[in-house]
């Protein structure tokens, strides 16, 4: 029987029970894939972060949902870093972290922190008959990058989308987010990906890498402030640089406790 301590962190806010949920467990190595889901479906939450360390202020990162590993998760890395730097004690300007999408990286300045993700500048797809079904509305466009997103016209069509998880589950994509332009921040969105057992995401770091070359482009501005209307809500300020997104935001401890198994 073994013992590791887990926190759990919400990310892209700074109250608790807003942003979105992470538990990060450092552990000595990488249990096998079988066991690192069940902690995650144990954990039941939209990602369970794993790290192991490198060196100083590295590690190796990997993010599991209730439904399997993922490529790449912007709120769960955030969490791992706030987490090093508040609860492990980390000294550094900044975490990095190796990962199925490359080296990101975690900075800390004062209260805020930074996430570094890769730019994901999605393509302009033909829109899929079936997608109108799923989001009960016809969008604009339909861009893919990593997934489908899914371009509507104001705030109100975004927050008033009641998806058919059915449909969206039967979409050729593991997860679908909707966006418009926003009346309080440059850009709203939400995420659905009941095929990885989450219906819908609190706050997507990865597809706001999606969504801040998109937005930029369309805008023309590398500076926007982005708000997810989930449930709970979530939001950054986002930076385009060069091939780099970076969010900026805050995040706070909600729970400590020891998994044993």
């Amino acid at each position: 029987m073994t013992e590791h301590e887990f926190t759990v962190v919400d990310a892209f806010t700074d109250k608790a029970f807003a942003g979105n949920p992470a538990a990060v467990m450092v552990l000595d190595r990488f249990y096998d894939d079988a066991t690192l889901l069940k902690i995650a479906q144990e954990h039941n939450l939209s990602e369970t972060a794993f790290l192991v360390q490198r060196e100083h202020a590295y590690y190796d990162l990997r993010w599991f949902t209730p439904g399997g590993e993922v490529p790449l998760c912007g709120h769960a890395t955030l969490a791992s870093g706030f987490a090093l730097f508040t609860e492990h004690g980390i000294e550094a300007e900044s975490i990095r972290f190796e990962t199925k999408s490359g080296t990101l990286a975690v900075g800390r300045k004062g209260e805020s922190y930074s996430l570094d993700l890769p730019a994901n500048m999605p393509k302009k797809v033909e829109n899929p008959p079936s997608l109108a079904d799923a989001i009960g509305t016809e969008p604009l466009e339909v861009l893919e990058g990593q997934f489908w997103l899914a371009v509507l016209p104001t705030e109100e069509d975004v927050r008033a989308v009641r998806p058919n998880m059915v449909a969206i589950e039967a979409l050729p994509v593991p997860e679908l987010g909707i966006t418009a332009p926003g009346k309080k921040t440059d850009i709203v969105s939400r995420l659905f990906a009941p095929k990885l057992g989450i219906p819908e995401d609190p706050f997507t770091g990865s597809l706001h890498a999606m969504l801040v070359p998109y937005w930029s482009k369309k805008l023309g501005k590398t500076e926007i402030t982005a708000h997810q209307a989930s449930a709970r809500g979530g939001d950054a300020s986002c930076l385009l640089s060069g091939d780099r997104v970076f969010l900026f935001g805050n995040a706070v401890v909600t729970m400590r406790g020891t998994m044993v198994f």
